[in-house]
């Protein structure tokens, strides 16, 4: 979603969304730390560390009220492509274990 908020210029929803999907990860790490596996706890704090990248600049183009430049456009997007990809491999890592766990 974020993805496309930004590709459509809806920076100020963009950023709210971020901030939400931040906070989560933020949760999820407090969480179940002692619980993730090391690649996945290192991707949660990647997530949570593009999602801080993203959000700042976010907050910063509102705060200016300055234009953000396709260039950087480019790399908000990157950022948000990158994040979700991270949650699908994580779903998916997730689910395999449920799966495992509830067949053996």
């Amino acid at each position: 979603e974020i993805v496309g908020l930004v590709e459509t210029s809806k920076f100020d929803v963009a950023r709210v969304r971020c901030d939400d999907l931040h906070d989560k990860t933020v949760a999820v790490l407090n969480r179940w730390t002692a619980k993730l596996d090391v690649p996945s706890r290192d991707n949660c704090l990647r997530a949570q560390s593009l999602l801080e990248s993203v959000r700042g600049n976010l907050s910063r183009h509102s705060r200016l009220n300055a234009p953000i430049s396709p260039k950087q456009i480019l790399k908000l997007t990157e950022a948000c492509i990158k994040v979700r990809t991270i949650f699908v491999e994580e779903h998916a890592t997730a689910m395999r274990r449920s799966e495992e766990e509830l067949h053996g």
